[in-house]
């Protein structure tokens, strides 16, 4: 998967990394219904999330998987812009 690649690349110690993993994971799993089916737009949502990640998580910013994962989710979310609600409205 492209994104815990990126993530195994950044210059961190097995702790950070381990909360970057953590935060990264309980993102996805949070809007991987909102990227859709298809792989490569999976793939690419992937590497946006942990390039956001990445970003907040410099060194001093924010030190909790919890709270990087809530702000990634909300960064990501801005990033693509509003959602047409896909419910079925009914009759």
């Amino acid at each position: 998967m492209v994104g815990h690649l990126i993530l195994e690349a950044a210059p961190y110690d097995p702790d950070t990394l381990g909360l970057l993993f953590k935060a990264f994971d309980g993102a996805w799993d949070e809007i991987k219904a909102e990227v859709g089916e298809l792989p490569d737009g999976a793939e690419a949502a992937r590497s946006a999330l942990a390039m956001l990640i990445l970003d907040l998580a410099k060194p001093g910013i924010i030190a909790d998987a919890e709270q990087l994962k809530e702000i990634a989710v909300k960064a990501f979310r801005a990033a693509r812009g509003p959602r047409k609600d896909r419910r079925c409205a009914g009759p």
